[in-house]
């Protein structure tokens, strides 16, 4: 991947509530991010759970994303991404990460 495909810039934010009743985000990282649908197998499992709005963002490598996290695209907080998936380092080698994420409308 070209690092000039990176073209979205995105918050990933971590729930700080600590139990509270109220949630409360708090920004994680801002970075620039490539965006795309889900395709091949995750295009036909998000098909069978009927679900449009699967999407993969992806990142330089950044340690600590987990799937108790979400992601602000374009400062959009009524619609974030709920991260699916633990991230996948693709080739293993601490270079990119891939973050799969479901818009929450």
């Amino acid at each position: 991947m070209q690092a000039g495909e990176l073209n979205r810039r995105i918050t990933i934010q971590r729930n700080t509530s600590n139990g509270s009743s109220s949630d409360v985000w708090r920004t994680f990282a801002t970075v620039w991010a490539k965006k795309k649908g889900a395709s091949g197998r995750l295009f036909y499992q998000a098909a069978a759970a009927q679900s449009k709005n699967d999407v993969v963002f992806t990142i330089r490598y950044k340690r600590g994303i987990n799937t108790e996290m979400r992601i602000i695209e374009n400062g959009d907080t009524a619609h974030p991404y709920k991260i699916t998936a633990e991230p996948i380092d693709p080739n293993n080698s601490r270079q990119w990460l891939e973050i799969h994420a479901q818009r929450t409308d």
